[in-house]
């Protein structure tokens, strides 16, 4: 069998998956990254398996707060941010979403959260919008969706949208004007078997200085 897989093409890799399996289990724990796998197989074998999937917030991680008593343990003991961030990696801790590693400043938003590490305020830049414009973060919130969810849909031009440079900050603003956001409300309420995606339109990216 080890022989015939490895010299099978992906399309009749599926087939003996198709031909040995007859049916797959898969549980989500929770909230969080975890997912159990149970395979049974023709003949009665059944194999248990634990699959990591991405999550969008630290907090549902299943080690969040293990990792992060780690994350302020190495901290009190001297270690840098990006010292903090190698160790974790060493260690086996996967951080949120679908990155692999953790790294500076991912350390230093973690530490953050509980107060350790001193939290740097941006000074507030005065942006010049057009009607129905707005930030991403602010729009995410307002709709309940991941900022990436919209970062993706914006680069796909499925959202109008422009550039702006304020100094040297730039910020990305999206047209969203009130049948806009009832759209993007109901894609985010609708299953995702049967969720239409905003359809894509000419994204209108323009560069203006402050």
């Amino acid at each position: 069998m080890p022989g015939l897989w490895s010299a099978a093409s992906q399309e009749e890799r599926q087939t003996l998956v198709r031909l040995l399996l007859e049916r797959v289990l898969v549980e989500v724990v929770g909230d969080t990254e975890q997912v159990r796998v149970i395979c049974h197989w023709h003949g009665g074998h059944r194999t248990a398996h634990q699959l990591i999937k991405p999550v969008a917030r630290l907090e549902q991680l299943s080690t969040y707060h293990a990792l992060i008593a780690r994350a302020v343990e190495l901290h009190r003991s001297g270690q840098s941010h990006a010292e903090i961030a190698q160790t974790l990696n060493q260690e086996g801790w996967r951080p949120a979403k679908r990155r692999d590693t953790f790294n500076a400043p991912m350390v230093r938003h973690l530490l953050q959260r509980v107060c350790v590490a001193p939290v740097k305020r941006r000074r507030r830049v005065a942006i010049e919008r057009e009607k129905d414009e707005w930030i991403i973060a602010e729009l995410a919130r307002h709709i309940a969706v991941p900022q990436s969810t919209l970062y993706n849909w914006v680069q796909k031009g499925r959202l109008r949208s422009r550039t702006v440079c304020v100094g040297r900050d730039h910020f990305i603003l999206v047209h969203a004007d009130a049948a806009t956001v009832g759209m993007l409300k109901e894609v985010r309420a609708t299953p995702v078997p049967w969720r239409r995606l905003p359809s894509a339109r000419n994204r209108a990216v323009a560069s203006s200085g402050a």
